[in-house]
């Protein structure tokens, strides 16, 4: 095979840049095998709506959280808490999605990250802006 049929900026050779393998946004571990009824219900309860954002353009998802949290942040009414707590919620269901997949640090940078946006909204709502 030819290097112009791999594409513009593709290795030439098997090794790909190991550097950045834990950037690559895959699942870092194999989950268990094991599920609980709790689990499986949320991946029930997960699907159709995880369905709706699949079949959305890559950037809309992030922008609207992009969105949400400017909102939450810069408007200067303490309603605005309210934008803060919906992301914290959607951050929270898709990290309960990918929890099994991920390693402990991951788990513990996802947790604080939530902690901070929740923070931030209580922050918001108690009239502090």
């Amino acid at each position: 095979m030819s290097n112009s049929s791999r594409g513009p900026g593709r290795p030439s050779g098997g090794n790909r840049n190991r550097k950045n393998a834990a950037f690559s946004g895959r699942a870092q571990r194999t989950p268990s095998t094991y599920q609980s009824p709790a689990r499986r219900k949320l991946e029930a309860l997960s699907y159709k709506p995880l369905k709706a954002i699949h079949t959305m353009p890559r950037l809309v998802l992030p922008i609207v959280m992009g969105a949400l949290l400017l909102a939450g942040l810069l408007i200067p009414f303490p309603l605005a808490g309210l934008l803060l707590v919906l992301l914290g919620l959607l951050l929270t269901w898709l990290v309960a999605l990918s929890w099994p997949a991920l390693e402990m640090s991951a788990r513990a940078i996802r947790v604080i990250v939530i902690l901070i946006i929740f923070a931030a909204a209580v922050w918001k709502l108690s009239g502090n802006v």
